[in-house]
């Protein structure tokens, strides 16, 4: 069983407890793009309230290479140059890429981290054609056609496509042929769209290959800049770029759009039995609310939680843990973020534990050391199950100048609850919110009583929200003076349901 590859996706469903549809997409090369679709139409039918999708190629074997150099298809050069003159072919890659989907309703609700908006998606079949593995022309185009007829955005206001661009003879000038007698239509000589292949940089994912490219795409946007597609020195004849009005991103630049115009791409995978799909994506901006310009913070301070069954277990897994933190700083491998989402999110907490905020790997090192050379002796404190949690709510005297900036940058919902308030408190105050919270101490007005209360209001609610956001829900909630206004409104989904104060 655990050798199936029809399996991974249950498996993932059995360790997170997901229970809507759970599914391994098989369709070749674009196989993620194909999941993508399939986990937006149930979104979009209510069939389901959430999706995760991924691709992930392994090389674990040789006969897939022996197969792929007979049909002609890998390069003898060892590199993928799409659209290029002296282009023969593509190269193998590994790696894996994940997206999680919401209803944008709900994410902008639950004060989620959105990159990008999906507008439209789209998959057919070529059907009968000049051989099984050929790209069609008509059969691209016409999946094109149905991508964008239900997503509210015109061919030519996009900007990019990604496209599959494998660096193949036939392919590369099949799929620009699709994507120019599109996207051509209404777009102007001077606006050429543009078009890049993440194949060229991290080789041909396969099944992967399609999340490859959206993820790509997202954090182009995200960094508004377009990234350079490698290996493109001469156009191919079999080309007519400038009749396309196509250009290849030959060079980093920034996003070619108007300065109040969202970034619009597509995302391109088809695959060598026939089947072509497309995603349309656009840049998220947040409707109706002020965009507030929050500093940014140097270092990021993660709390690791590290436990175990006993207290003799606790202090040799203090020693393994060490050990693998010393492997990741010589190897300079993994994000610290990732690690702690994998240490202290991922894993259960067991009896004994213990907590150490840190900013680096090698800070935690240390600080593991510091408790293994018993500088700081560890008391075993057994956890009491039957604990209970309050939140209590302070009155006025508990402000401090500087009081929820970090938060304001760090978390997103934390955020999004400040905005609310100071939407709600617009028409009877006379200042900002945002500006008193991040005012140095000579422009504060945190001195004045009917500056303080508002703003400790907001303060107590935005965190409330943030620790419920966590899973964290409190067993009772107490107010002291003004502290109790909180009160009414927790648990409430929003601070639009906020008493007038």
């Amino acid at each position: 069983m655990g050798q199936s590859a029809n399996i991974i996706a249950n498996r993932v469903s059995y360790t997170f407890g997901f229970r809507g549809p759970s599914l391994v997409v098989d369709t070749g090369c674009f196989s993620s793009l194909v999941a993508l679709h399939l986990s937006c139409q149930s979104i979009w039918e209510g069939q389901s309230s959430i999706g995760v999708v991924g691709g992930i190629n392994h090389i674990l074997d040789h006969d897939q290479y022996v197969l792929l150099s007979k049909s002609g298809g890998l390069s003898k050069k060892g590199q993928c140059s799409a659209w290029d003159a002296e282009a023969d072919g593509f190269v193998r890659g590994e790696g894996a890429g994940v997206v999680l989907l919401k209803p944008l309703d709900q994410a902008e609700k639950d004060g989620d981290h959105i990159f990008s908006v999906i507008r439209g998606t789209s998959m057919n079949n070529n059907g009968y054609n000049v051989n099984l593995p050929a790209a069609s022309i008509n059969g691209q185009r016409e999946m094109l056609e149905d991508a964008y007829a239900g997503s509210g955005i015109s061919p030519d206001q996009l900007h990019y496509v990604e496209a599959h661009g494998t660096g193949t003879k036939l392919g590369d000038p099949a799929e620009t042929k699709a994507i120019g007698s599109f996207f051509a239509r209404g777009r102007s000589s001077d606006k050429a769209l543009r078009l890049g292949s993440v194949k060229t940089n991290i080789g041909h994912l396969e099944g992967a290959a399609g999340i490859a490219g959206l993820i790509k795409v997202v954090l182009a946007m995200k960094h508004r800049t377009l990234p350079k597609s490698l290996n493109f020195n001469q156009p191919n004849p079999e080309i007519p770029f400038e009749e396309l009005k196509v250009q290849v991103q030959q060079n980093v630049e920034a996003w070619p759009a108007m300065d109040n115009e969202l970034l619009t791409a597509g995302v391109n995978s088809f695959g060598w039995g026939g089947t072509n799909a497309h995603t349309v994506l656009q840049e998220y901006r947040q409707p109706n609310m002020v965009h507030h310009n929050v500093p940014e913070y140097d270092k990021d301070q993660y709390i690791f939680n590290l436990s175990a069954k006993t207290e003799r277990a606790l202090q040799d897994y203090l020693k393994e843990y060490k050990t693998f933190l010393q492997e990741e700083v010589n190897g300079n491998l993994g994000h610290f973020r990732n690690i702690y989402m994998a240490t202290t999110i991922r894993k259960p907490a067991l009896d004994y534990r213990v907590s150490l905020n840190a900013t680096s790997k090698q800070e935690l090192i240390e600080k593991i050391d510091f408790i293994l050379e018993e500088q700081s002796p560890m008391e075993a404190v057994r956890i009491n199950p039957n604990t209970k949690v309050a939140f209590i709510f302070p009155g006025p005297g508990s402000q401090w100048i500087g009081m929820g900036r970090e938060l304001m940058q760090k978390e997103p919902v934390f955020k999004k609850e400040l905005e609310a308030c100071e939407r709600a408190f617009e028409p009877h105050i006379d200042w900002s919110l945002f500006e008193q919270l991040q005012a140095a101490e000579s422009e504060s007005r945190m001195k004045e009583i009917n500056v303080i209360q508002p703003a400790l209001f907001a303060i107590k609610v935005a965190l409330a929200k943030l620790w419920q956001s966590w899973g964290i829900v409190p067993d009772a909630v107490v107010g002291h003076s003004k502290g109790k206004l909180p009160l009414p409104i927790y648990p409430a989904p929003s601070p639009s349901k906020m008493p007038q104060m």
